[in-house]
């Protein structure tokens, strides 16, 4: 079953923060089971993608900080919509220095102004919940010092899925 990525976006934090979030959606099948769409997902060429560099076309076996043969279906979680706001919220003050709050306020506006109106017309949440340690590709550890966070956000009315990717490089 294959999807078809409709938007990408990606959206840069405030001057003076290093992290962004990318938002994937992809068109999809209303009646896929998770695991399909999920594998779907995972088997898309714009899913590989190191995080580390502007996405290049070039569809490396890499996911982020991932090899991408340690990443399928059961490796996504279902959450609710809080957990994924309360994540995408704290995410941005991670090792933050004191001297850059106004920074901070105004990452988590922008995360949020693109993030909750995906989260709050998702029918479901998956979270990836794979461990970095043994699944990490050669250089994966120059992405995500404060965190990786990946979200797939469903929304069978529309029809799309939406993989949220908060992270830093």
């Amino acid at each position: 079953m294959p999807v078809e990525l409709v938007d990408d976006i990606t959206v840069r934090m405030a001057p003076g923060m290093y992290s962004w979030c990318d938002l994937l959606t992809f068109a999809i099948p209303a009646t896929a089971s998770a695991t399909d769409l999920i594998n779907s997902v995972l088997a898309h060429p714009r899913y590989r993608h190191d995080c580390a560099s502007p996405w290049t076309g070039n569809p490396d076996p890499v996911h982020g900080p991932y090899r991408l043969d340690s990443l399928n279906a059961d490796g996504f979680q279902r959450c609710t919509r809080a957990e994924a706001v309360t994540t995408l919220w704290s995410w941005p003050a991670a090792n933050l220095n004191p001297w850059v709050s106004a920074e901070l306020l105004l990452s988590r506006e922008v995360v949020m102004a693109w993030a909750s109106p995906v989260l709050s017309t998702a029918d479901e949440i998956y979270r990836l919940s794979v461990p970095r340690e043994g699944n990490e590709h050669s250089y994966g550890w120059v992405v995500g010092l404060n965190g990786f966070h990946e979200f797939l956000a469903v929304c069978r009315r529309r029809a799309t899925a939406t993989v949220i990717i908060a992270t830093d490089d």
